[in-house]
């Protein structure tokens, strides 16, 4: 949780120089692209409430899954070390 909201704190100041700069110094399309940057972060911020709250309803099932999925890439990975 901490490290989404350092995301979202760094994505929002991004957002911001972005509104500050404006103008003339961004090409023509950071209008688009500052839209798009906000309605993906809005997306990212769904996903990460939605995950949080599945980890509060069933934390035991959520921290098998994620051993689990832990034990499978580090199964891939230490197969490539050597």
């Amino acid at each position: 949780q901490g490290e989404i909201e350092r995301l979202q704190a760094g994505l929002d100041a991004a957002i911001e120089t972005m509104r500050r700069l404006g103008g003339d110094e961004l090409p023509n399309g950071h209008d688009t692209a500052l839209a798009s940057a906000e309605k993906m972060w809005t997306g990212v911020k769904r996903q990460a409430e939605q995950v949080g709250h599945e980890i509060e309803q069933r934390p035991l099932v959520s921290a098998v899954a994620a051993f689990g999925i832990g034990m499978a890439i580090g199964l891939l990975f230490r197969g490539r070390r050597g």
